[in-house]
């Protein structure tokens, strides 16, 4: 799941308002979101920790998105219980692509570990 989905709706919502320079401060966000947290430079990591204090629901998807990615880098009890958080955070987050991605994953945990953690 990636965080610009909320992003793309709020570029939208700011469009029609007529916002013009925020319309171009939130698109300008699409690649710096999708990029991995060890790829991003020093001014990057700085504009995030400004979307953290600006929009909280555009950090929380970025983040629920970095601790996901996290998780299959773990051992596999780690990550069975980091899977086990990350899914009671990412349903609690109010972002609705993360309540259906969360939904989706305790559908097919079973199968998921499986495959990951044979």
């Amino acid at each position: 799941m990636k965080p610009e989905g909320h992003r793309r709706a709020q570029w939208r919502d700011l469009k029609q308002s007529g916002s013009t320079e925020a319309v171009k401060e939130v698109k300008g966000l699409c690649w710096l979101l999708l990029r991995n947290m060890e790829n991003l430079s020093r001014i990057q990591r700085k504009h995030l920790r400004a979307i953290e204090k600006a929009n909280i629901l555009i950090h929380r998807a970025w983040r629920l998105k970095e601790e996901l990615r996290d998780i299959f880098k773990k051992g596999i009890i780690a990550a069975r219980r980091a899977l086990t958080r990350w899914l009671i955070y990412a349903s609690r987050s109010k972002l609705e692509h993360f309540v259906k991605l969360a939904k989706t994953i305790r559908r097919y945990r079973d199968k998921i570990e499986c495959t990951r953690f044979p």
